[in-house]
């Protein structure tokens, strides 16, 4: 992700263990020449990534960003598709935490809309069978031209009486 045309992501470090279980798929997928691993590398030319062995630890992705976060996701026993989702979601993100909400946000100024809620069920059908049609013949009539003064269309089709 980039803000204000930087990139985020600053460091990209993946720690495996050269023999445990754990880490055979991690393995499998760094060792790969045509896999997601190198063209990922390719394509960001300036991140740094740093390919660790810890023996006798589990292995992780951990991404390190330009404001001092850092996110660190295990990937014990996860297969390479869940690996290559892992390490584009710490590309793809800005590294902040997450953060919880105390209190419902209330907005001070009512909408002009209204509000909305999921029983408002608004088909295209209904609005169309509402609007008047109106041929281009009876433009030129001076019945239409006061109709058309008095009535102007809002939104979807409801109109508004403006008193002339």
């Amino acid at each position: 992700m980039a803000t204000h045309g930087i990139k985020q992501l600053h460091k990209l470090t993946v720690a495996y263990c050269p023999h445990s279980g754990s880490s055979r798929h991690l393995r499998a997928f760094l060792g790969s020449s045509d896999g997601f691993f190198r063209k990922f590398a390719q394509e960001n030319p300036t991140l740094n990534i740093d390919v660790i062995q810890r023996r006798g630890k589990h292995p992780f992705v951990r991404g390190e960003y330009v404001k001092g976060w850092d996110k660190t996701i295990c990937v014990k026993n996860e297969t390479d598709e869940v690996i290559c989702k892992q390490i584009n979601n710490l590309n793809n993100s800005s590294g902040r935490k997450l953060k919880k909400f105390k209190s419902p946000v209330i907005a001070k100024n009512v909408s002009t809309q209204g509000v909305w809620t999921p029983a408002l069920n608004i088909r295209d059908e209904d609005w169309i069978d509402q609007m008047e049609v109106v041929t281009i013949e009876d433009y030129g009539s001076e019945d239409s031209d006061e109709k058309h003064r008095k009535h102007r269309i809002v939104g979807r089709g409801q109109f508004n009486h403006v008193e002339v």
